[in-house]
């Protein structure tokens, strides 16, 4: 957790020197984007994924929370990539490295103040997705060889998924769908 709390602390750090210090910290900039994206390589070597989750089966809450909280900073890191981008002109690029991982999770989820509310919830969650969550990477372009069926049911899963979102998902989705008009 010291690592996550690290990256964390990091992240904040960068999003405050780009959008309050941009003039006078413009140089050290990509560096410390360098040192943020180390400590999430760092942070993602101790897993983004419960195993559990994985098997469709539910987790520890403690793992769950510091796995979603690890995607969370994950996600964010790569909005500011993307902002720092564009900020200097450049290509913006999908982050091809988190294809696979869970979409952010439901507010329902995520907002839960106890264990027990949300084991409740985890179990109508898995009910509800029984192929699995939504994947971050059904939020890019569709790829061209999908059938009509498959781009109907990619479609209804990221309905599914729009139905309950925090705030956080909200702003993964509008990117997302501005950026690539899924």
């Amino acid at each position: 957790m010291a690592l996550l709390a690290t990256f964390q602390a990091h992240l904040v750090y960068s999003l405050v020197t780009f959008f309050r210090l941009e003039r006078e910290a413009s140089s050290l900039l990509p560096q410390i984007m360098m040192n943020t994206q180390e400590l999430a390589c760092a942070a993602a070597r101790k897993g983004i994924a419960c195993v559990a989750e994985q098997d469709g089966a539910r987790p520890a809450w403690e793992s769950w929370i510091a796995a979603e909280a690890k995607r969370r900073t994950l996600f964010t890191m790569c909005l500011l990539d993307s902002a720092l981008l564009t900020h200097d002109g450049l290509p913006t690029h999908l982050a091809t490295e988190l294809r696979g991982l869970p979409a952010p999770a439901s507010k329902s989820l995520w907002e839960s103040r106890s264990r027990l509310d949300w084991q409740v919830v985890y179990d109508a969650h898995l009910a509800e997705w029984p192929e699995g969550g939504l994947r971050i990477d059904e939020l890019w372009p569709m790829p061209k060889d999908l059938s009509e069926g498959e781009v109907d049911k990619r479609r209804s899963r990221v309905d599914a998924w729009l139905e309950d979102l925090d705030e956080f998902g909200t702003m993964i989705y509008a990117v997302t769908s501005g950026t690539h008009g899924t």
